[in-house]
Order: structure tokens, then C-alpha cells, then sequence
């Protein structure tokens, strides 16, 4: 059970135990799922929080880690939803501890203090997971998205290395952390108002699709510090200006939402199957190189390419004449071309075992990635 302020309460939430008026009466009885009308009511008796109960129904019913309901032994006379809690609470911070280290060894295992980088991730993810409203609004996130924990959890990855490089202190690594996992919570706060389930149709109606920067900021400033609201609130900002929604430009744009943007972007923008274009090189990283010092400030950057691969060691690649290598070395920052080991090859120009620079090649280029050996 996590108690949240009335201000952030959401209708479809679970009441985790009766809520009690100033004369005694109760106003609202455990396990009542709330509704807009009765928030209100509560707001109008001026009671300031309410004990929300974590359903464990919000865990993906799809998740290989899902919770089988045999598994649970119900006795009405003990408090059976607080294990109910305890164990969902694991689950969503145990795949995101997970989903974390899969993507951070998968830009950075090639650098030699990595197990060093990967211990401090991974206790500032514990840390992180140790507040509640972390877990809760997860566990909301999955239940609209399933995708959701892994997705955020590859920006989380990245903007925490950026982080880490540029010096930020513990504290500040923990609020960045959580904004690099809730700086689009407006999206889902639209899809569970508007029921509305494809962002395609968000950006249809732009008005609605602005929104969500002012939304996700309002939401999350009543959990979380300034930093983390900050960040949904500025994360379409740009270094140069002409962003949305204040048109902010340099130093008026704080550094934690500087690094969200440069980490977000290149996630939605590299695993995005819309844009798998004929590009030699790698669509993401190009643009992220292309608009420092416009969108995105040039110190960021400058972090996230440091140490940075789109193709780690072992990842299969298919190239455009439909040969296949290994990656074998990495390529790091703006020459991150990696060199691979052709293990099918498709046409006359390569053959089996060829090691092949992809940096050289002029005609050919790195199609798609299929797959981590």
C-alpha cells in the first residue's frame, strides 16, 4: 500500500484501506476503486492523502515472470493484498534492475572499467526502487504498455552513463534516473484519460499531443524533486531555442533534461522500425551527431558519444547484399562503424571469414541488426 497525495490520485485506483472524515464517518471503504466524482469528494473534505492499494492485476498478464493465481493461498482473515504488494513490488523492480544491465552491457561491456560502472547502476537502481511512487507509477505504465519497463529502461542506461561521465553527484544520478523512466509519463496519463492507445493519433490532433510535457511535469511534481518534474516539463526544449512548451534555450534548460532529450531521442529514434531506411550508417547516433549545439547542448553530446556503440560484440548484422557478419571490434563515437566476421556470405563480393571494416565499404551498408549471439 502506498499513500499518495489526493492531488495525484487517478480514478481506477484501489482505496489499500477505509478513508476516514474529520466527524469519524468513512468516507470511502477499503477496496473501493475510485472514480472522478468520489476524488473530488475527497478533495471537498479536505483529506490531503489516500492509501492506494497496488493491484497486483496491474502486472503484465503476458510477463513470463506473471504471477499464476494458484500460486497464492487466500485467508480473508490476514491482510493477503500486502503480499500481494510485497511480491508485485519485486517483480517490476526486478525486471527493471534486469532490462537496465541488458541494455547498459549492450552499449558499454566493450569498456574496460565496465564492472565498476555496472555495480554503481546497479545500486542506484536499488536506491531508486526503494520509493514507492518509483514502483507505483511502473506498475500504472505496464498496465497500459507492457513494453513500457523496457523501453525506459534503455534511456535509463544511457542517460545514467551520460550522467556518470559528466560528473553529477549520487543524488543527482538518482533523480535522473528517475526522469530518464517518467519523462513521457504525459503519454500515458493521455492514454488513461483519453483511452486513446496509438501516439499516432496523439500527434494528430496537436493541441492534445503539446500537452503532455505540462501534464507529466504537474503529475510527477507531487512525488518527486524538481529535477524529475523539470525534465518531463523540458524535454522537447532545445539547447539553441524553439522548443516546446516554453521555447527555453541554453542554460535555462537544466542539465538532467539536456541529458533525458540526447538519451530519449536516440532510443525512439533507433528502435523505431519506421525509419529503417538505406543508411550506411546508423540513423540515431548520425542525427544526434548532426544537431549538437542546435537541439541538443554540445557537453552532452560530447558524453554520450565518448564511449558509446550501436553495435556491441557478438550482435549479428545483415548487410544490403544480404551477407551476414559478427561483430567482432567495436567502433566508438563518431567512427563507430564496427568491423564484423562474414559468416554467410551472399554475393561475389565477400566471402566466409572475410573480416570486413564496415567504415570502408562504399556500396554496401549495415542493413539491420538480427540479433546478440
Amino acid at each position: 500500500m502506498i499513500n499518495m497525495k489526493t492531488s495525484a490520485v487517478m480514478p481506477g485506483l484501489i482505496v489499500g484501506k477505509n478513508i476516514i472524515g474529520i466527524s469519524g464517518q468513512v468516507l470511502v471503504g477499503k477496496g473501493y476503486k475510485l472514480n472522478q466524482r468520489i476524488i473530488q469528494q475527497l478533495k471537498e473534505h479536505g483529506i490531503l492523502e489516500v492509501p492506494i492499494l497496488q493491484s497486483i492485476d496491474l502486472l503484465d498478464p503476458l510477463s513470463p515472470n506473471r504471477l499464476s493465481r494458484k500460486q497464492i493461498f487466500y485467508d480473508k482473515k490476514s491482510d493477503a493484498q500486502e503480499n500481494y504488494q510485497l511480491l508485485a513490488n519485486k517483480i517490476i523492480s526486478d525486471e527493471l534492475l534486469h532490462t537496465v544491465l541488458v541494455h547498459l552491457r549492450s552499449f558499454y561491456s566493450h569498456l574496460n572499467e565496465f564492472d565498476a560502472i555496472e555495480m554503481k547502476i546497479r545500486n542506484l537502481i536499488d536506491q531508486i526502487c526503494k520509493d514507492l511512487h518509483v514502483i507505483s507509477i511502473l506498475s500504472m505504465m505496464k498496465c497500459l504498455d507492457h513494453k513500457s519497463i523496457l523501453r525506459y529502461s534503455r534511456v535509463t542506461a544511457i542517460g545514467l552513463m551520460i550522467g556518470i561521465d559528466m560528473g553529477i553527484e549520487h543524488e543527482k544520478l538518482i533523480s535522473l534516473g528517475k526522469a530518464c523512466l517518467f519523462y513521457n509519463i504525459g503519454h500515458f496519463i493521455l492514454m488513461k484519460n483519453f483511452k486513446i492507445t496509438n501516439l499516432s493519433k496523439w500527434k494528430q490532433t496537436e493541441q492534445i499531443y503539446q500537452s503532455h510535457s505540462l501534464i507529466g511535469s504537474t503529475y510527477l511534481s507531487d512525488f518527486f524533486d524538481e529535477d524529475v518534474a523539470r525534465a518531463a516539463l523540458e524535454h522537447h526544449e532545445r539547447f539553441a531555442g524553439g522548443g516546446t512548451p516554453n521555447n527555453k534555450s541554453g542554460s535555462e534548460i537544466a542539465l538532467i533534461s539536456k541529458i533525458v532529450s540526447v538519451a530519449g531521442r536516440f532510443v525512439s529514434m533507433k528502435y523505431n522500425n519506421s525509419l529503417r531506411v538505406k543508411c550506411k550508417r546508423d540513423l540515431a547516433m548520425d542525427y544526434i551527431f548532426n544537431v549538437e549545439g542546435t537541439m541538443f547542448d554540445t557537453n552532452v553530446v560530447n558524453s554520450f558519444r565518448k564511449h558509446i556503440t550501436p553495435y556491441p560484440i557478438g550482435t549479428v548484422l545483415e548487410l544490403s547484399d544480404g551477407s551476414r557478419g559478427i561483430v567482432i571490434k567495436n567502433g566508438i563515437g563518431p567512427d563507430y562503424e564496427p568491423m564484423i566476421k562474414i559468416v554467410i556470405a551472399k554475393s561475389t563480393i565477400f566471402n566466409n571469414g572475410d573480416f570486413i571494416n564496415t567504415k570502408d565499404l562504399e556500396d554496401i551498408y549495415i542493413r539491420r541488426e538480427l540479433m546478440i549471439q
